[in-house]
Protein backbone atom coordinates (compact mmCIF):
# COMPACT_ATOMS: atom_id res chain seq x y z
CA UNK A 1 0.00 0.00 0.00
CA UNK A 2 1.13 3.70 -0.74
CA UNK A 3 2.96 5.06 -0.81
CA UNK A 4 0.39 8.09 0.85
CA UNK A 5 -0.18 11.99 0.90
CA UNK A 6 -1.53 13.80 3.55
CA UNK A 7 -4.33 15.68 2.13
CA UNK A 8 -4.11 19.91 3.11
CA UNK A 9 -7.51 19.55 4.77
CA UNK A 10 -6.80 16.62 7.21
CA UNK A 11 -8.57 15.31 9.47
CA UNK A 12 -11.58 14.16 7.07
CA UNK A 13 -13.54 13.31 9.82
CA UNK A 14 -13.26 14.95 13.40
CA UNK A 15 -15.59 15.56 16.46
CA UNK A 16 -13.74 17.07 19.37
CA UNK A 17 -16.69 18.61 21.12
CA UNK A 18 -20.35 17.69 22.33
CA UNK A 19 -21.69 14.92 24.22
CA UNK A 20 -19.32 12.82 22.96
CA UNK A 21 -16.30 13.32 20.78
CA UNK A 22 -14.16 11.16 18.79
CA UNK A 23 -14.75 9.91 14.72
CA UNK A 24 -11.24 8.14 14.90
CA UNK A 25 -10.20 4.74 14.85
CA UNK A 26 -13.09 3.66 11.84
CA UNK A 27 -13.84 2.74 8.68
CA UNK A 28 -15.71 4.33 5.67
CA UNK A 29 -17.66 2.34 3.19
CA UNK A 30 -20.60 3.10 0.41
CA UNK A 31 -24.25 1.84 1.24
CA UNK A 32 -26.21 0.10 -1.28
CA UNK A 33 -28.10 3.19 -2.23
CA UNK A 34 -24.86 4.82 -3.20
CA UNK A 35 -24.16 7.18 -0.43
CA UNK A 36 -20.84 7.12 1.80
CA UNK A 37 -20.88 6.89 5.39
CA UNK A 38 -18.32 7.16 8.04
CA UNK A 39 -18.35 4.79 11.37
CA UNK A 40 -15.63 5.36 14.24
CA UNK A 41 -14.72 4.90 17.88
CA UNK A 42 -16.19 7.90 20.30
CA UNK A 43 -14.28 8.00 23.48
CA UNK A 44 -15.65 8.08 27.00
CA UNK A 45 -12.50 6.26 28.87
CA UNK A 46 -13.69 6.77 32.05
CA UNK A 47 -13.51 2.81 33.64
CA UNK A 48 -10.90 1.98 31.08
CA UNK A 49 -8.77 3.78 28.42
CA UNK A 50 -10.72 1.79 25.44
CA UNK A 51 -14.45 1.93 26.67
CA UNK A 52 -15.65 3.14 23.52
CA UNK A 53 -19.07 3.90 21.62
CA UNK A 54 -19.80 3.77 17.97
CA UNK A 55 -20.43 7.41 16.16
CA UNK A 56 -21.32 7.35 11.92
CA UNK A 57 -21.89 9.95 9.92
CA UNK A 58 -22.63 11.22 6.25
CA UNK A 59 -19.81 11.36 4.03
CA UNK A 60 -19.27 12.62 0.53
CA UNK A 61 -17.04 14.12 -2.26
CA UNK A 62 -16.71 17.50 -2.96
CA UNK A 63 -17.24 18.54 -6.99
CA UNK A 64 -13.39 17.51 -7.48
CA UNK A 65 -13.12 14.66 -5.53
CA UNK A 66 -12.17 15.73 -1.71
CA UNK A 67 -13.15 13.46 0.65
CA UNK A 68 -15.24 15.16 3.76
CA UNK A 69 -17.40 13.85 6.66
CA UNK A 70 -20.33 16.18 8.54
CA UNK A 71 -20.18 15.41 12.12
CA UNK A 72 -21.72 19.17 12.28
CA UNK A 73 -23.46 18.60 15.65
CA UNK A 74 -22.88 14.94 15.02
CA UNK A 75 -24.90 13.28 18.15
CA UNK A 76 -28.11 15.10 17.58
CA UNK A 77 -30.76 13.90 15.55
CA UNK A 78 -29.98 13.70 11.77
CA UNK A 79 -32.42 12.00 8.76
CA UNK A 80 -30.84 8.69 7.27
CA UNK A 81 -32.06 9.62 3.75
CA UNK A 82 -32.13 12.61 1.67
CA UNK A 83 -29.62 15.18 2.84
CA UNK A 84 -28.75 13.33 5.85
CA UNK A 85 -29.36 16.60 7.24
CA UNK A 86 -30.23 17.81 11.00
CA UNK A 87 -34.08 17.08 11.86
CA UNK A 88 -33.66 20.90 13.45
CA UNK A 89 -34.44 19.30 17.07
CA UNK A 90 -32.10 21.16 19.67
CA UNK A 91 -30.93 19.79 23.01
CA UNK A 92 -33.28 21.14 25.65
CA UNK A 93 -32.08 19.05 28.69
CA UNK A 94 -28.49 20.86 29.13
CA UNK A 95 -27.53 22.33 32.14
CA UNK A 96 -31.24 22.20 33.07
CA UNK A 97 -32.72 21.52 36.80
CA UNK A 98 -32.22 17.95 37.88
CA UNK A 99 -33.99 15.89 41.01
CA UNK A 100 -34.09 12.10 41.56
CA UNK A 101 -35.23 9.71 43.68
CA UNK A 102 -31.91 9.29 45.47
CA UNK A 103 -28.12 9.75 44.32
CA UNK A 104 -25.14 7.76 45.30
CA UNK A 105 -21.30 9.43 45.01
CA UNK A 106 -23.33 11.90 41.86
CA UNK A 107 -25.11 14.98 42.15
CA UNK A 108 -28.42 14.77 39.55
CA UNK A 109 -27.34 17.49 37.50
CA UNK A 110 -24.40 14.97 35.95
CA UNK A 111 -26.96 13.23 33.80
CA UNK A 112 -27.84 17.01 32.03
CA UNK A 113 -24.58 18.43 31.62
CA UNK A 114 -24.24 16.85 27.51
CA UNK A 115 -21.03 14.86 29.06
CA UNK A 116 -21.16 11.30 28.27
CA UNK A 117 -17.90 11.13 31.19
CA UNK A 118 -19.76 12.06 33.88
CA UNK A 119 -22.94 10.42 34.82
CA UNK A 120 -25.86 10.27 38.08
CA UNK A 121 -26.22 7.00 39.88
CA UNK A 122 -29.27 5.74 42.04
CA UNK A 123 -28.48 3.93 45.29
CA UNK A 124 -30.08 1.12 43.44
CA UNK A 125 -31.14 -0.79 40.48
CA UNK A 126 -34.93 -1.62 42.40
CA UNK A 127 -38.11 -0.37 40.41
CA UNK A 128 -39.27 3.09 41.39
CA UNK A 129 -35.74 4.86 41.15
CA UNK A 130 -36.36 8.27 38.98
CA UNK A 131 -34.74 11.08 37.50
CA UNK A 132 -36.84 14.02 36.81
CA UNK A 133 -35.91 17.38 34.78
CA UNK A 134 -37.62 20.91 34.76
CA UNK A 135 -37.05 22.19 31.04
CA UNK A 136 -37.12 26.42 32.24
CA UNK A 137 -40.18 26.38 30.51
CA UNK A 138 -42.88 24.57 28.14
CA UNK A 139 -40.92 23.22 25.18
CA UNK A 140 -41.82 21.02 22.22
CA UNK A 141 -40.68 17.89 22.11
CA UNK A 142 -39.99 15.25 19.66
CA UNK A 143 -37.30 13.03 21.25
CA UNK A 144 -35.49 11.61 23.83
CA UNK A 145 -31.90 9.83 24.71
CA UNK A 146 -31.39 7.37 27.73
CA UNK A 147 -27.98 6.75 27.98
CA UNK A 148 -27.70 4.30 30.67
CA UNK A 149 -24.40 4.19 32.69
CA UNK A 150 -24.40 0.30 33.69
CA UNK A 151 -23.63 1.50 37.48
CA UNK A 152 -21.85 -1.64 39.51
CA UNK A 153 -23.16 -4.21 36.84
CA UNK A 154 -21.57 -7.17 37.54
CA UNK A 155 -20.87 -8.66 33.85
CA UNK A 156 -22.23 -7.68 30.18
CA UNK A 157 -22.95 -11.29 29.86
CA UNK A 158 -25.51 -12.23 31.94
CA UNK A 159 -28.99 -10.47 29.60
CA UNK A 160 -31.00 -13.13 28.57
CA UNK A 161 -33.85 -13.49 26.53
CA UNK A 162 -36.11 -13.79 29.10
CA UNK A 163 -35.03 -10.83 31.26
CA UNK A 164 -34.02 -8.43 28.31
CA UNK A 165 -32.28 -5.26 28.97
CA UNK A 166 -33.33 -1.84 30.85
CA UNK A 167 -36.76 -1.65 31.42
CA UNK A 168 -38.25 2.06 32.26
CA UNK A 169 -41.21 4.50 31.32
CA UNK A 170 -41.04 8.27 30.91
CA UNK A 171 -43.60 10.80 31.26
CA UNK A 172 -44.30 14.48 30.56
CA UNK A 173 -46.08 17.64 32.40
CA UNK A 174 -46.52 20.78 31.69
CA UNK A 175 -46.96 21.12 35.89
CA UNK A 176 -45.33 18.76 37.04
CA UNK A 177 -48.77 17.30 39.25
CA UNK A 178 -50.20 16.11 36.17
CA UNK A 179 -47.99 13.78 33.82
CA UNK A 180 -48.49 11.78 30.41
CA UNK A 181 -46.37 8.56 29.38
CA UNK A 182 -44.96 9.60 26.44
CA UNK A 183 -42.51 6.40 26.47
CA UNK A 184 -44.33 3.32 27.84
CA UNK A 185 -42.22 0.63 29.43
CA UNK A 186 -43.47 -2.05 26.67
CA UNK A 187 -41.46 0.17 24.37
CA UNK A 188 -38.32 -0.72 25.94
CA UNK A 189 -36.28 -3.75 27.28
CA UNK A 190 -33.53 -3.84 24.66
CA UNK A 191 -30.15 -5.07 25.29
CA UNK A 192 -29.20 -1.86 24.68
CA UNK A 193 -27.45 1.25 26.71
CA UNK A 194 -28.20 4.05 24.64
CA UNK A 195 -31.69 4.16 23.33
CA UNK A 196 -33.14 6.93 21.17
CA UNK A 197 -36.81 7.41 21.00
CA UNK A 198 -38.52 9.29 18.36
CA UNK A 199 -42.20 10.38 19.72
CA UNK A 200 -45.19 9.86 16.97
CA UNK A 201 -46.46 13.32 17.60
CA UNK A 202 -44.59 16.01 19.42
CA UNK A 203 -45.67 16.71 23.08
CA UNK A 204 -45.58 19.83 25.35
CA UNK A 205 -43.74 20.00 28.32
CA UNK A 206 -42.02 21.75 30.99
CA UNK A 207 -40.87 18.21 33.02
CA UNK A 208 -39.32 14.94 32.03
CA UNK A 209 -39.35 12.20 34.24
CA UNK A 210 -37.94 8.88 33.71
CA UNK A 211 -38.89 5.95 36.09
CA UNK A 212 -36.66 2.73 36.42
CA UNK A 213 -38.74 -0.84 36.42
CA UNK A 214 -35.90 -2.90 35.74
CA UNK A 215 -32.28 -3.09 35.32
CA UNK A 216 -30.29 -6.31 34.31
CA UNK A 217 -26.71 -7.37 35.61
CA UNK A 218 -27.94 -5.73 39.38
CA UNK A 219 -26.76 -2.81 37.88
CA UNK A 220 -27.96 0.25 39.45
CA UNK A 221 -30.07 2.72 37.99
CA UNK A 222 -27.45 5.23 36.54
CA UNK A 223 -27.53 7.76 33.41
CA UNK A 224 -25.04 9.46 31.57
CA UNK A 225 -27.44 11.62 30.22
CA UNK A 226 -31.11 11.98 29.92
CA UNK A 227 -31.34 13.98 26.30
CA UNK A 228 -34.27 15.86 25.48
CA UNK A 229 -34.55 17.09 21.51
CA UNK A 230 -37.45 19.38 20.38
CA UNK A 231 -37.71 23.75 20.08
CA UNK A 232 -38.57 26.34 22.29
CA UNK A 233 -41.01 28.67 21.32
CA UNK A 234 -38.28 31.86 21.06
CA UNK A 235 -37.00 33.84 18.35
CA UNK A 236 -33.60 32.27 16.58
CA UNK A 237 -30.18 33.64 18.18
CA UNK A 238 -28.72 36.94 16.27
CA UNK A 239 -25.69 36.59 13.50
CA UNK A 240 -22.07 36.08 14.27
CA UNK A 241 -20.76 38.87 11.77
CA UNK A 242 -17.44 39.14 12.38
CA UNK A 243 -14.17 37.21 14.67
CA UNK A 244 -10.84 37.34 14.82
CA UNK A 245 -8.01 34.96 14.43
CA UNK A 246 -4.01 34.98 16.05
CA UNK A 247 -1.74 31.99 15.37
CA UNK A 248 0.70 30.80 17.45
CA UNK A 249 3.58 32.27 16.18
CA UNK A 250 5.63 29.27 18.10
CA UNK A 251 3.20 26.52 17.05
CA UNK A 252 1.08 26.90 13.75
CA UNK A 253 -1.55 24.18 14.65
CA UNK A 254 -2.93 26.84 17.48
CA UNK A 255 -4.94 29.30 16.36
CA UNK A 256 -7.04 31.62 19.11
CA UNK A 257 -10.43 32.45 18.03
CA UNK A 258 -12.32 35.57 19.53
CA UNK A 259 -15.97 37.30 18.21
CA UNK A 260 -18.59 38.97 20.53
CA UNK A 261 -21.41 37.70 21.96
CA UNK A 262 -24.48 38.26 20.09
CA UNK A 263 -28.21 37.97 21.65
CA UNK A 264 -30.24 34.86 22.47
CA UNK A 265 -27.21 32.67 21.86
CA UNK A 266 -26.44 29.15 24.38
CA UNK A 267 -23.49 28.28 22.49
CA UNK A 268 -21.63 28.93 19.10
CA UNK A 269 -20.14 26.73 16.70
CA UNK A 270 -16.76 27.60 15.91
CA UNK A 271 -15.89 26.34 11.78
CA UNK A 272 -12.71 26.02 9.46
CA UNK A 273 -11.51 24.83 6.77
CA UNK A 274 -8.79 25.23 4.16
CA UNK A 275 -11.86 27.32 1.59
CA UNK A 276 -15.66 28.16 2.21
CA UNK A 277 -17.19 25.28 1.08
CA UNK A 278 -15.12 22.91 2.76
CA UNK A 279 -15.65 23.99 6.70
CA UNK A 280 -14.82 20.66 7.92
CA UNK A 281 -13.95 21.52 11.46
CA UNK A 282 -16.27 22.39 14.16
CA UNK A 283 -15.52 23.12 17.47
CA UNK A 284 -18.91 23.91 19.98
CA UNK A 285 -18.38 27.05 22.68
CA UNK A 286 -20.47 26.92 25.76
CA UNK A 287 -21.33 28.50 28.46
CA UNK A 288 -20.98 31.70 27.48
CA UNK A 289 -17.50 32.03 26.33
CA UNK A 290 -16.81 33.96 23.37
CA UNK A 291 -13.11 32.56 22.34
CA UNK A 292 -11.54 29.36 22.24
CA UNK A 293 -7.88 27.67 20.95
CA UNK A 294 -7.95 25.15 18.49
CA UNK A 295 -4.71 22.84 18.05
CA UNK A 296 -5.64 20.57 15.51
CA UNK A 297 -4.48 22.88 12.24
CA UNK A 298 -1.68 21.70 9.59
CA UNK A 299 1.65 23.76 9.67
CA UNK A 300 1.98 26.17 6.50
CA UNK A 301 -1.74 25.83 5.79
CA UNK A 302 -3.94 28.78 5.77
CA UNK A 303 -7.97 28.13 6.73
CA UNK A 304 -11.24 30.34 6.65
CA UNK A 305 -13.70 30.30 9.43
CA UNK A 306 -17.34 31.13 10.60
CA UNK A 307 -18.96 31.49 13.55
CA UNK A 308 -22.77 30.13 14.15
CA UNK A 309 -24.78 30.92 16.98
CA UNK A 310 -27.10 28.17 18.60
CA UNK A 311 -30.65 28.30 20.95
CA UNK A 312 -33.26 25.74 21.89
CA UNK A 313 -35.42 27.25 18.80
CA UNK A 314 -32.18 26.83 16.26
CA UNK A 315 -29.57 27.47 14.10
CA UNK A 316 -28.17 31.13 12.91
CA UNK A 317 -25.74 30.54 10.46
CA UNK A 318 -22.78 32.99 10.26
CA UNK A 319 -22.17 34.18 6.61
CA UNK A 320 -18.87 35.83 7.52
CA UNK A 321 -15.37 33.98 6.27
CA UNK A 322 -12.67 34.95 8.83
CA UNK A 323 -9.17 34.07 7.49
CA UNK A 324 -6.66 32.69 8.88
CA UNK A 325 -3.14 32.69 7.79
CA UNK A 326 -0.49 30.42 7.23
Amino acid sequence: MGPFTCETYSPFAHKPTGFISGAGHGSTFAAKDGNYWHVGTMAISVRHMFERRLGLWPTSFTSDGKLQTDTYLGDYPHYYDGDRGLTGWMVLSRKKKATSSSSQGSNSSMAADEDVRTWWTATSGKSGEWFQLDLNGTKTIQALQVNLADQDASTVSQITASSGGYKYKIEASTDGQSWTTIIPESATGRDSAHNYHVLPSAVQGRYVKITNSFTPNNAKFSLYDLRVFGNADIALPGQVKSGTATRNSKDGRQVSISWSAVSGADFYIVRLGIRSDMLNQNFQIYDGATTTTICTLNIGQSYVFTIDAVNESGITKGTFSGSISA
